[in-house]
């Protein structure tokens, strides 16, 4: 009985949208810390006395674990080879906002500063915004009606493919859609979908080589899907880094070779080739 009722409690603690404004406050509070990033550590630790003792400890470590990757992948945006550019651009994208202090640090005039700059510009860089439960409920509404609207093109595309007017890709890139959306909507597993969509997507390969063979589709069209076929192996568990810095290297090779691109600017190249080569299941991290 007692048991039954601290399950009650704690799971009243967790409806109640008090105790959820709180523990986003704390959150976004040990956030806005951690941006500060190393230089704000002496001034931390005296205030470590204070009543946000534990959050302060929390964003110190933090800081200090993040230092290290951070710098590197900042250093990394002066590489000579574009494709550890990209690579350090998405990584810093992915940490998200402890590297704003880091790249607002990049020194003007260096060939890295409007590459940082890039970054800096992107969402994820934007301060957090934990959901509370309503909006939590919102989201799963739309992600359940998206699933439904996803099931409603694989049955068109299905039917359109059997009267010839819908291709075998079309029809490959509905289903893996349809099972992303299954995936967010809870109704499989991350491994389920993974698994699907890179069954799909080895198809899609498949088709584009055979476009290439033909005539009808570039080496460069082929490539992202290669790259996603990589992107997917990764999240399945497989060391595939070389493989994957090879085939964006291939991709900004072929960039720079295109006629409306020709020898111009660089970050026109490293903008094309950050689009073709981003993962695109990152939403779901």
């Amino acid at each position: 009985m007692i048991q039954l009722m601290a399950v009650a409690m704690a799971w009243a603690a967790m409806q109640d949208p008090v105790s959820e404004a709180i523990d986003r406050a704390q959150k976004e509070f040990r956030m806005s810390l951690v941006e500060l990033g190393p230089s704000a550590i002496p001034e931390l630790e005296k205030r470590m006395e204070g009543p946000h003792r534990e959050t302060i400890k929390l964003a110190i470590d933090e800081i200090r674990g993040l230092r290290e990757p951070i710098e590197k992948l900042v250093a990394q945006l002066s590489a000579k080879e574009v494709p550890d550019q990209v690579v350090a651009m998405l990584e810093l994208l992915k940490i998200g906002r402890p590297t704003r202090s880091y790249l607002e640090q990049v020194p003007a005039g260096q060939i890295a500063r409007a590459r940082a700059d890039w970054v800096l510009r992107q969402p994820t860089l934007k301060p957090l915004k934990q959901p509370t439960t309503l909006i939590r409920e919102l989201e799963m509404a739309r992600l359940r009606e998206r699933l439904e609207i996803q099931t409603l093109r694989v049955r068109a595309a299905e039917a359109e493919g059997s009267r010839g007017k819908a291709t075998t890709l079309d029809l490959i890139k509905a289903r893996r859609e349809l099972e992303k959306a299954r995936y967010q909507a809870g109704e499989i597993t991350l491994t389920a979908y993974l698994t699907f969509a890179r069954d799909r997507t080895s198809e899609e390969l498949q088709l584009m080589e055979k476009g290439m063979a033909q005539g009808t589709l570039t080496t460069l069209d082929a490539l992202k899907v290669r790259i996603q076929l990589l992107y997917l192996d990764r999240r399945l568990g497989k060391e595939v880094g070389e493989e994957l810095k090879k085939r964006i290297q291939e991709a900004s090779d072929l960039l720079r070779l295109r006629p409306n691109i020709g020898f111009g600017p660089e970050l026109a190249v490293n903008g094309q080739l950050m689009v073709l080569s981003m993962d695109a299941n990152d939403d779901l991290d």
